[in-house]
């Protein structure tokens, strides 16, 4: 059997090592799971610490998860957990996946920005029909984070009636929407509505895109930028040679990393009513509509 844990320089028994979960990153801030160990030693309590790196800050509770705050909007950050029982202190857990916190979106009326310098113009919701017949599927990664108008939630946690943020873009002079460039595309944050989410549907893919750390399926469209011409560009075709959209910047961003994982994964396919084009985490993406 097992040797059991140290003996601590106190006099007390040092505890397991905490199983790292995952990290989600909010608004300066980030959720840390982890899983307690089996061996808590001789505890007068129990506390669980969650540091960052970089920086070394600290979050604690006596619980999964730990939330830990002050963090730095725009920066990529994992986590150690180690449990501290009262008498001793754990040694670390492995560190968490990469979580960069951003800026939750505000609510309607906040100043509106324009990229590329365009002037809006209304139209009728309804007015309309973005995807045609060639659509296949559009699909998000369980992990990946989808703007709510209630904060930042992962895909797999999302439920139909739920609201998202999406980005207004008219196409009714538009046959094609996968050649939609600049000339084409508004931008602007009179043009950021509400969107509610009807149906989710979920199958399993062999192969995920990760984009600056955001996970998609291949034949996710995703608002790009290359040689100052704008379009949606499939997840499966996107290279370093890109930028793409960042909702946190209101601007396009550098692709730091994009990369082909060979990885059974469930992918969510999550469709709305009225408009299918919503954030996720910092990109603006489309995604299905029923078809009729």
């Amino acid at each position: 059997m097992p040797l059991p844990p140290i003996s601590s320089g106190s006099g007390g028994i040092q505890p397991g090592i905490p199983t790292i979960g995952a990290a989600t990153a909010g608004d300066a801030s980030a959720s840390i799971t982890f899983t307690a160990p089996s061996y808590l030693g001789k505890p007068t309590g129990t506390t669980y610490t969650a540091t960052s790196t970089p920086s070394s800050i600290t979050g604690t509770s006596s619980t999964s998860p730990i939330t830990v705050s002050g963090l730095s909007n725009g920066t990529a950050y994992t986590f150690k957990v180690k449990l501290g029982n009262g008498v001793a202190t754990s040694l670390e857990s492995a560190s968490s996946n990469s979580a960069s916190p951003a800026a939750s979106p505000a609510p309607f009326g906040f100043t509106p920005f324009s990229p590329f310098g365009f002037t809006p113009f209304s139209f009728t919701p309804f007015g309309f029909t973005p995807f045609g017949p060639s659509y296949s599927e559009y699909s998000v990664a369980r992990n990946t984070g989808v703007l709510t108008v209630d904060g930042r939630k992962p895909a797999s946690e999302l439920q139909v009636g739920d609201k998202l943020y999406a980005m207004n873009i008219p196409s009714e002079n538009v046959l094609d929407w996968t050649s939609w460039q600049s000339s084409d595309i508004v931008l602007n944050s009179d043009n950021v509505v509400e969107t509610e989410i009807v149906s989710i549907n979920l199958h399993q893919t062999d192969k995920i895109y990760s984009i600056n750390g955001d996970l998609y399926s291949g034949s996710h469209y995703v608002l790009t930028k290359k040689d100052d011409i704008v379009k949606f560009t499939r997840a499966d075709e996107i290279d370093s040679t890109y930028f793409v959209y960042s909702y946190a910047a209101f601007d396009f961003e550098a692709i730091i990393s994009v990369e082909a994982i060979d990885y059974e994964e469930t992918v969510y396919s999550i469709n709305c009513e009225p408009y299918d084009n919503f954030f996720t985490d910092n990109m603006l993406v489309f995604d299905t509509k029923d078809q009729m």
